[in-house]
């Protein structure tokens, strides 16, 4: 939806989540304009693209949750009620940013977002390789037994005399867990040897943080990455 500078609805169209959808709504535009969208899965590469476009003199990416929040009283000024559909948000987006009401959030440079999307990548990882970790002892413990995860992968002896005891669908199960378990430890293994390239604890920031009360390495690549 394109709006002016004075409030009158211009060019409004469904167009294609690419870069050719792009294109065939900028170019029908006459002159260069200020483009706003949310904060959404591709905005990173919409941001990309968009601010080199010849016909965008600047993009504002907002928070969704934010925008949609003043969206929703904007249009109950301008007469819609509380109904919500793509041609009504557009409209209210667009005069958020006509307004100065479209508060933009920072986006990563390319090496931020490297840093950041790997960060929150070992984070998913290590939260995958705990709930395989749970389920193996949660399935253990409805059959009565009990073991350590380090003695069930790294002594074969103890596994061995274990899985003689189990039925055999928990005997599948608990290897397929197993299996799980220690991808995931590769893969986190892998990960962190990029993390501590990229952010050594040699560091300065990662030193200064690190004195703070439970900041180890982990914790605070999170937190200067995001």
């Amino acid at each position: 939806q394109h709006i002016d500078e004075e409030g009158a609805l211009g060019l409004m169209m469904t167009i294609p989540n690419n870069t050719q959808g792009f294109d065939s709504f900028l170019d029908k535009l006459d002159a260069p304009t200020v483009v706003t969208l949310e904060a959404s899965r591709g905005y990173w590469w919409q941001y990309q693209y968009l601010n080199k476009h010849p016909k965008v003199t600047g993009v504002v990416v907002v928070d969704a949750y934010r925008s949609r929040k003043i969206a929703e009283e904007l249009s109950v000024k301008k007469g819609y009620g509380r109904a919500s559909n793509d041609r009504i948000d557009s409209e209210m987006l667009a005069e958020l940013t006509r307004t100065g009401l479209a508060i933009g959030i920072h986006v990563p440079t390319p090496q931020e977002l490297e840093l950041r999307t790997t960060c929150r990548h070992r984070f998913e990882l290590k939260h995958n390789r705990t709930v395989s970790a749970n389920l193996i002892h949660s399935t253990l413990a409805m059959h009565g037994y009990s073991i350590t995860l380090r003695e069930l992968i790294g002594n074969e002896e103890s596994k061995k005399k274990l899985f003689e005891q189990l039925p055999g669908y928990v005997r599948l199960i608990i290897t397929d867990l197993v299996a799980q378990v220690q991808l995931f430890e590769k893969q986190i293994d892998q990960t962190q040897e990029l993390l501590e390239k990229w952010l050594p604890e040699s560091d300065p920031q990662m030193q200064l943080l690190m004195t703070a009360p439970g900041f180890g390495p982990v914790c605070t690549r999170i937190l200067l990455s995001e």
